[in-house]
Order: structure tokens, then sequence, then C-alpha cells
């Protein structure tokens, strides 16, 4: 997948994403929103780390946990970072 295509499709996981919480079919506070806030700061920790751009805390924080357990797995080098990894793989 070219780093193109990956952020064409994070950008539509963060779309649809983002119409789910704003959805007005559900109650207010609905278990799925935390379920869909979860995934958007994923999606936008990652996007943002391919695109180098700035990072809030919260998202340093998710990519890096990502990293982690990436690394604990043997998926990912212990040197490697998941944001170096996509940008090689691109």
């Amino acid at each position: 997948m070219s780093t193109q295509e990956l952020n064409a499709y994070l950008d539509e996981q963060i779309r649809l994403v983002t119409e789910k919480i704003q959805d007005d079919k559900h109650a207010p506070g609905d278990p799925d929103d935390d379920v869909s806030k979860g995934k958007l700061l994923v999606y936008s920790s990652i996007k943002n780390s391919v695109r180098k751009e700035k990072l809030s805390n919260q998202e340093l924080g998710v990519l890096g946990a990502v990293n982690d357990v990436l690394q604990t797995l043997g998926l990912l080098d212990h040197k490697t970072t998941l944001p170096a990894f996509i940008r090689q793989s691109s």
C-alpha cells in the first residue's frame, strides 16, 4: 500500500467514525461513541504521524503504546518505529 493509499484509507475511516459520533440516532453517551472516539484517536495518531504533522500528547501516547506492543510481539524491530516502518513500506 502506498502512502497515498494509506492516507486515503485513514481519511475515509476518520470521516466514517466522525459521522458515527455525530449521528443523532443514538442517545448521547452511548457506549458506541466511546468506541468510535477510541478509533478516531488511533486513526488520527497514525495519520498525523505518517504526514509528519504535530501530534497531541494523547496521540503520542497512543502511537507509543501501539508501537511498544508491535515491538513486543516481534512485528517491529525494537529499533524501528511504526511511522518509520509505514514510510519504508510505502
